[in-house]
């Protein structure tokens, strides 16, 4: 089928079938770490949780905000939280797919290229995420999506009606409002379009008022509802969650910022010597930069981060890939990009169901009901967490000030309040929440700690509160690398 002849109903049902693809896709596979504990957290507060007193985390509000309709709604009609999250992604691609076609028509691009352009999305922001599935970096990058739609318009003469444009703007805000790193992604934007343009007035357009009025306001909105995030986690996570960093070098050297470095680099030459489109190309290419100085600006290599730099480097190379009048070439583009995205979604089914069999086996059989983990990686008891319903008895998802002791990256008497605050915190879970089993992580191998080891029950020993409570605890399984407690 041709694009020009690609609208209406076609168009909606090959975009529609990706999304209903996705909710039957993801919607049977357990969510990775970081969303199914936010999925947990946001049922604790539909329980009467105060954020950043009853949980204590790292990532400010906005990140129980965005998940905390699919929770409440699937409280109502009595169904999954998972299933119905995953549904509510759905609806956000759905619903930014829409509005980025408003965008184009509003702008008066073809109705070729906005068919083009919103095939290509429907499979990138489905296919692509696999374990970034329901991210921060996913919903950022939904978010931004109109806008950076408008500014490849707009680096060709053309701007959408300004209702539209200020709407797209604050959407954007939201988006950016995740992670301050995120804002090198509108920023290397308008870079190129002063530089395109050289007409200095765009940078006081509907787009970027509203994107500055809602980043003026979050911080505010912050204070009002959730003012612990400020007096209480944000000096603590200032101090500490660098020791989650890793060298430059090794951070660049990822097989992932490759495969961006060569879709990036392609879609560049195309732009440039095929001549294939205008200017608005490259407008893609430079939010994709924005995304890979956001992966490398937070200096941890995990993957998910990527995943915004990764989608809008694949549009100007899916979308040029598709006008080159070679067959062989089409077929070779798609063909590798297509068994990519698939190897990417097999190894993520893979990866999740190995995590789950491998906390099952440590449990040897045995239900928890209650459970607390004394470990820094958060991968590793959620999803098993959201998946077999076991409630969370922790503040902490994990013991993320603690890296930093044992790098020894803080002075030594703020070594020892880190150790006297996360002792308190716990001590008051095993009594006020009394988990019926706690893991206990002895690893000290891991891409964190490269071989500095947390001594968890000897650090929180110096709390005799803690002492006295831990030892209603009896070890029932150990590994060398985790150990299994219960509650007698």
């Amino acid at each position: 089928m041709k694009f020009q002849g690609l609208g209406g109903l076609p168009l909606a049902l090959i975009c529609g079938g990706f999304l209903v693809a996705a909710l039957l896709f993801y919607g049977s596979v357990p969510l990775t770490p970081d969303v199914s504990y936010f999925l947990v957290a946001d049922g604790r507060i539909l329980d009467g949780a105060v954020p950043y007193v009853d949980i204590m985390e790292t990532n400010p509000p906005l990140t129980f905000w965005i998940t905390l309709p699919p929770v409440w709604l699937a409280r109502i009609l009595g169904l999954s939280p998972h299933v119905i999250f995953v549904g509510y992604v759905c609806l956000i691609i759905a619903g930014a797919l829409m509005l980025t076609r408003y965008v184009l028509q509003s702008a008066g691009e073809t109705h070729k290229n906005t068919s083009m352009l919103l095939l290509v999305l429907a499979a990138v922001l489905t296919i692509a995420p696999a374990e970034a599935f329901g991210q921060r970096e996913h919903f950022a990058a939904l978010l931004a999506l109109p806008y950076v739609a408008a500014a490849a318009q707009l680096a060709e003469g053309r701007a959408p009606r300004t209702s539209l444009r200020i709407l797209v703007g604050l959407l954007s805000g939201v988006g950016m409002s995740f992670k301050p790193y995120l804002l090198a992604i509108p920023l290397l934007v308008e870079v190129f379009l002063l530089w395109e343009t050289r007409n200095w007035r765009n940078l006081v357009r509907g787009e970027i008022l509203g994107m500055a009025a809602l980043l003026a306001v979050y911080p505010l909105l912050v204070w009002q509802f959730t003012p612990q995030y400020f007096t209480e986690i944000l000096p603590l996570a200032l101090l500490t969650y660098g020791a989650y960093q890793i060298p430059f070098l090794e951070t660049i050297l990822r097989p992932a910022v490759a495969s961006f470095g060569l879709f990036t680099s392609i879609a560049a030459y195309m732009i440039w010597r095929l001549g294939l489109q205008q200017r608005g190309e490259w407008v893609w290419v430079f939010a994709g930069l924005g995304g890979l100085i956001c992966f490398l600006a937070q200096a941890k290599g995990w993957p998910y981060q990527l995943l915004p730099a990764m989608i809008f480097a694949l549009i100007p190379f899916l979308m040029n890939a598709a006008r080159i009048p070679s067959l062989i070439f089409r077929i070779v583009a798609f063909g590798s990009i297509g068994f990519a995205m698939i190897l990417g979604l097999a190894n993520f089914v893979g990866a999740q169901n190995l995590r789950l069999a491998s906390i099952d086996s440590l449990f040897a059989g045995r239900k928890p009901q209650r459970m607390m983990a004394l470990t820094h990686d958060l991968g590793l008891v959620f999803p098993y967490v959201e998946t077999n319903g076991i409630a969370w008895a922790s503040r902490f998802q994990c013991l993320w000030m603690l890296p930093a002791v044992s790098k020894e990256l803080i002075p030594v008497e703020q070594r020892d309040a880190v150790i006297a605050r996360a002792a308190e915190i716990v001590t008051r879970d095993l009594i006020s929440l009394k988990p019926d089993y706690v893991i206990v992580d002895r690893r000290s191998d891991t891409p964190t700690l490269r071989g500095h080891e947390i001594k968890y029950i000897a650090w929180l020993s110096r709390s005799p509160a803690f002492v006295q409570a831990w030892s209603s605890y009896r070890l029932v399984n150990s590994t060398g690398m985790f150990e299994v407690w219960e509650l007698q």
